[in-house]
C-alpha cells in the first residue's frame, strides 16, 4: 500500500499551471501570463506553479554596471595624481 501511494505521487502530471505572481491558472502551453504579463517558464511538478525563467541581460547589465563603479572608484579615488 505504502509503495502505491508513493508511485502515484511522484508520477503526478498537471493540466493547468498557476503564476508565480498572480497565482491565475493557466494552460501549460502559456509563455506569458495575460494578467501580469510576468515571463513564465515550466511548471514545477511538485507544486504546480510555474517557474520564472532566468534573465541573463539583467544579470550581464548588473555585473556591467558593477565594472564600471569600480573603475569610476579607481580613477577617481585611488588613482596617482
Amino acid at each position: 500500500m505504502a509503495k502505491n501511494k508513493k508511485a502515484r505521487k511522484s508520477s503526478r502530471t498537471h493540466s493547468v499551471k498557476k503564476c508565480p505572481e498572480c497565482f491565475v491558472y493557466l494552460p501549460l502551453h502559456e509563455k506569458r501570463c495575460p494578467s501580469c504579463k510576468t515571463k513564465l517558464a515550466d511548471v514545477d511538478q511538485k507544486t504546480g506553479i510555474a517557474k520564472k525563467p532566468v534573465d541573463w541581460k539583467a544579470y550581464f547589465m548588473c555585473l556591467a554596471s558593477m565594472a564600471l563603479l569600480a573603475f569610476f572608484v579607481w580613477w577617481f579615488l585611488l588613482k596617482d595624481k
